[in-house]
């Protein structure tokens, strides 16, 4: 089965991976964790994937030049982004959650539901244009459908375009930098122990490939 690629550098990631992960069990993901700043987060990560041989791959960011970005931008042809800020709908409440690293928490379902109370239907979707969104998307639909406000999630255009395997998918975690909360956090959103493993360049020294003899 194809190995796909997902780099993450924050909460924010840990929760978009997460819904990747849990919206796709047939798919196999090789999951970077890169809090680092130095350097072009997108660029260096898609090399790193280049040399692990992997298929399709995401860089997750809330990047202007990221693989998010242009979905979110593909997906926001004739809907209004639902995010923070410059966004068309302003939800900078539940934004906090998701810096935090709360927004799975059960109190925020009583927050999505004032902000579907809130927001008018004028015809077009409400596109999560926030990363880290997309881990609620189907409590988003179940608030906005009483006012009639259809919701879209850019990973699903993503997610649509890989065909189904009918296997069982297999995820590898590896980070750059050694960080337990977000390792721990990553195993409540999946509901399984998760173990993230140093990366290296070599696949011998990463445990995915044995030295011949």
């Amino acid at each position: 089965m194809e190995r796909l690629g997902i780099a993450i550098k924050d909460k924010a990631g840990i929760y978009a991976a997460a819904a990747l992960i849990r919206r796709r069990p047939d798919l196999s993901f090789t999951v970077l964790y890169d809090p680092a700043e130095e350097g072009d987060f997108c660029e260096k990560n898609k090399s790193r994937f280049r040399a692990m041989k992997l298929g399709p791959s995401l860089c997750l960011a809330q990047d202007s030049r990221g693989d998010f970005s242009a979905l979110v931008e593909k997906t926001s042809a004739k809907g209004r982004t639902l995010g923070y800020r410059h966004h068309d709908l302003n939800t900078e409440i539940i934004a906090h959650t998701v810096e935090d690293g709360l927004f799975h928490h059960s109190y925020v379902l009583e927050i999505l539901k004032a902000y579907g109370a809130r927001f008018e239907d004028d015809g077009r979707e409400a596109v999560l244009a926030l990363l880290g969104y997309s881990y609620r998307r189907d409590d988003f639909i179940r608030a906005f459908r009483s006012k009639g406000i259809a919701v879209a999630d850019p990973l699903d255009f993503w997610l649509d375009a890989i065909p189904e395997t009918g296997e069982k998918g297999e995820c590898r975690f590896y980070w750059m930098v050694r960080d337990f909360p977000a390792e721990r956090l990553m195993g409540e959103l999946l509901g399984e122990e998760v173990r993230f493993r140093k990366y290296y360049a070599h696949p011998w020294l990463r445990g995915e490939a044995s030295k011949k003899r």
